[in-house]
Order: C-alpha cells, then structure tokens, then sequence
C-alpha cells in the first residue's frame, strides 16, 4: 500500500471518527432544557473531543457578537468579544486558517496570527437564515483539519441552532402560560366564561401576532357556533354559525390545524367531544407557522381545561340547589303527611319539585288523585283509561312501566311499597334536563313520603276497625 493510500485510509478514518462524535452530541443535546447548558456542553465538548486549546461561543445580542460560554483557558479570546459589525462570511459557513474568505486585516484572523496559533477554525450556529452565533477554536500546534471536515461543522452548528430556538420557544411558552394563569388567578375565583374567553383570545392574538382572534362555543339548541364576546381585534368572520347536517369542521372554519395560512383554526374539545374552536387572523403578507400552531393549541388546552371546570362548578352549584330545594320540598311533604290523609297537597309540591305532572293510582290502578303542572290537560277519565290499559298489559316482572294519556303524554311509572306491599303506583313525566344523578335520591324521597301518608291511613283504618269492634261488642 503506497504513502499516499495510507494518508487516505488514515483521514477516511478521521472523518468516520468525527461523524461518530458528532452524531453523539447531536443526541446528548436532545436531553439538555437550558441554553447554557447547551453551550457549556459544546465547549466542553470541543475542549476533551477535538483537543483543542481555546474555544468560546459568543451569541449574537443585537448587531453585537457576546461572549458566552468558554474554557477555563480561553480568556485570552476575551479581547475579541463583544464584536461588533460581524463579517455575515463568518456566519454562512465554517471557516479554517487555510480556506478563510476573510480579509487580511480581520480582526479574527489578526487575533490568531498576532498569538502564534498554528491552526483555528470557526463553526456557525444558524439555521435557516437565522444566526444565533459563532464559536470559535483554535490549536497551538499544527493540527490538520480537513476541507470535509467543515460541512460536518455546519451541520452540528445548524443542529445547535435548533436546539436553542426549541429551547428559547418553550422558554417563551411557559412565561406566555405563566403570565396568562397569573392573570387568571388575579380575577376572582368566580370567573366568568366571558373573563376566560378574553383571557385566552387576548393572548392568543398578541403571541401569535394577530390582527384577530376569537373563540367561538357549540350552541346545542341553536345548533350552531357562536363568537364569544371579547374577542381580540376585529374578526370578520360571522358571528353566528349555523351548522348542517355535514359535522366537518372543515365546512365551516378554514385551515384546521393546518400552517402556512393567513388563518388558522384549533378545535377545543373537552372529554374528546368538540366544545368550539379557536380562530385566529393575520394580514395577507404573514402566515402562520408551527410555533404559532404550538401556541395557539397550548392557549386552546388552557381555555379547554378551565372551562371544563367551571362547567363541574357550575353543576355542582345546580346541584347543590336543587337537592337543598328537594329536601326543603320533602319536609313541607311531610308536614302534609301531618295535617291531612290526602294527596292533593303532595302531588302539587312534588310537581312543583319536578315541574311535572303527577298522577296517583291505588294498587288496583284505580285513579286516587293526580295534579296537572303548567299547560297539560287531559281528563280524569284519561287518567282512568290509562291505569287500566297499564294494568292489563304490565307484566308482573315489570317495575317500572308507562301511563300514556291521549297518547300525547307518557309518564314513568313506579310503584310505591314500603317493603313488603305495594301501597299504589305513581306516575310523574320527568323533564329532558332533569338532573339524572339525583334521580335516585328524588325517587326513593318520593316512595318514602308517599309510602308513610299510605302507612298512616292504614294504620287509621285498622284503628277505626277496633273501635267499631269493641262498640258492637
């Protein structure tokens, strides 16, 4: 094998060499959160890796080149930071001793010749057009440093750039969501639906640079997608949208989830069910990007998640109500159980408990009593005729069952016991937005408080039995 193979073979395996190592730091900076972190690790790095003599990274603040980050023994590079008008050659691509574009009289390239440096090179940290700043090594003694070496150079400082603008997004995302929840949390604890609407939109259009942004909410009666007042700038979108029978989002709203438009939409789903969206605006010269689409979903899973708690608030409090309402219903029941042996009284609070109304059967679904609530009308004889109807086609088994009047109302039917004998049967027609878990609770008040007035009448009867017993005798 000749001199010039083996030269070949032994830089073929410095290259191989180099790649391996800088595969390695590429991965380890995927772990690291911080900027100087970041930085301090690729000194470090370059320092133990590449064995080199002084090494430091300035970043780019303004139109000035600071110092940053450096090895225990690169304060001697201290005199050339801060730099300032810095050459964009320098920050195109990676630059050594033997192949540097600068001119003769650089600053840089001054430094290192003035120091006796036998060998130097720079690697940028820029992606994309966007430059975050220069790091600079250098070897006192002659180092060889092949021309393919450099595109290697570029590639980890194009990954480093990466990096810190990853780094510098999430830095910005959670001082945004930081600022927002402190604002939040300023309000009262009773924050309204409209506060957190203009919370969200008005953060939510100045990060992402909008001229416009609004939330709009599902309307399940109107079926239709309402803007939300609070909105941030003007949104010409209109403010009401009706919805047909086509449930893609897509029909309605532009650019779900999608980038590279002047606007953009974000569902906001709660338990994966659609609540409403987030729509946002810019002008015809700017776009939005995959930061601006992190943002905006970040600010629609705050909205999200906030609502859905003041909705649990809100049913708690409704629900707190109504069983303070039922319980307060069922001690004037009880009082009725008292005054009187009829139900007349009681099936007018229990219908007014459950705006429904009620009608009472014996055992034999013969008509006791029963009380018309609001608008309904039917008669007596309808009441009869569907207690007959359900008495001859209810099966034994059934516990539940209906009561049809006029086939225009239907009731639930139950039975009222206490144990051991059906007393009577109930009818009540619940209303669609009754409150379902404090059913059981309003059922088993209804059997207890009808049960005990059928109770007190049997014990009635059987004591007026004895007194007409022992007066014959």
């Amino acid at each position: 094998m000749g001199e010039h193979e083996v030269i070949e073979q032994d830089k073929s395996k410095f290259i191989d060499s180099l790649t391996v190592h800088l595969s390695k730091l590429s991965r380890k900076m995927l772990k690291i959160d911080t900027r100087e972190e970041v930085l301090k690790y690729i000194t470090d790095s370059f320092l133990n890796v590449f064995n080199c003599d002084v090494v430091a990274i300035g970043i780019i603040e303004g139109d000035q080149l600071v110092m940053n980050s450096s090895g225990e023994e690169s304060s001697k590079l201290d005199v050339l930071f801060p730099a300032k008008d810095i050459n964009p050659l320098l920050l195109e691509g990676s630059m050594t001793k033997e192949n540097d574009l600068l001119a003769h009289d650089s600053v840089l390239r001054n430094y290192f010749d003035d120091n006796n440096f036998s060998t130097w090179f720079t690697m940028p940290i820029s992606d994309e057009d966007i430059a975050h700043g220069l790091v600079i090594v250098g070897y006192q003694e002659d180092t060889i440093l092949y021309d393919e070496m450099r595109s290697h150079f570029d590639e980890l400082g194009e990954y480093v750039a990466i990096v810190l603008d990853l780094i510098n997004r999430n830095k910005h995302k959670r001082k945004s969501m930081f600022d927002m929840h402190l604002i939040a949390n300023q309000k009262d604890h009773d924050t309204t639906v409209d506060e957190l609407v203009s919370i969200v939109t008005g953060f939510s259009g100045r990060e992402s640079q909008s001229n416009s942004a609004a939330i709009y909410l599902f309307n399940e009666e109107k079926n239709s997608l309402i803007m939300q007042p609070a909105t941030y700038g003007y949104v010409k979108k209109d403010s009401i949208i009706e919805l047909t029978e086509d449930n893609l989002l897509n029909t309605y709203f532009p650019n779900v989830e999608r980038v590279g438009h002047h606007s953009i939409t974000v569902p906001l789903t709660v338990d994966m069910e659609l609540i409403g969206v987030l729509y946002a605006e810019k002008d015809s010269e700017h776009i939005y990007t995959g930061y601006d689409l992190d943002q905006l979903e970040i600010f629609g899973n705050y909205f999200s998640a906030n609502y859905e708690n003041m909705q649990l608030i809100n049913k708690e409090k409704e629900q707190k109500k109504a069983l303070e309402n039922m319980l307060k219903v069922q001690q004037e029941m009880m009082k009725f159980t008292i005054k009187s042996d009829g139900f007349t009284e009681m099936n007018e609070k229990l219908g007014e408990l459950l705006n429904s109304s009620i009608i009472l059967y014996d055992r034999f679904f013969n008509v006791i009593d029963f009380y018309l609530h609001d608008d309904d009308v039917f008669s007596k004889q309808a009441v009869k005729e569907a207690g007959m109807y359900a008495r001859k086609n209810r099966t034994l088994k059934q516990v539940t069952f209906d009561f049809v009047i006029n086939e225009d109302y239907i009731f639930d039917g139950m039975p009222i016991s206490d144990g051991k004998e059906i007393h009577a049967y109930i009818g009540i027609a619940l209303p669609d937005n009754f409150d379902m878990e404090l059913l059981a609770l309003t059922i088993n008040m209804i059997k207890n408080v009808y049960s005990l007035q059928f109770t007190k009448q049997k014990i009635a009867i059987n004591a007026q039995e004895q007194i007409k017993g022992s007066f014959v005798e």
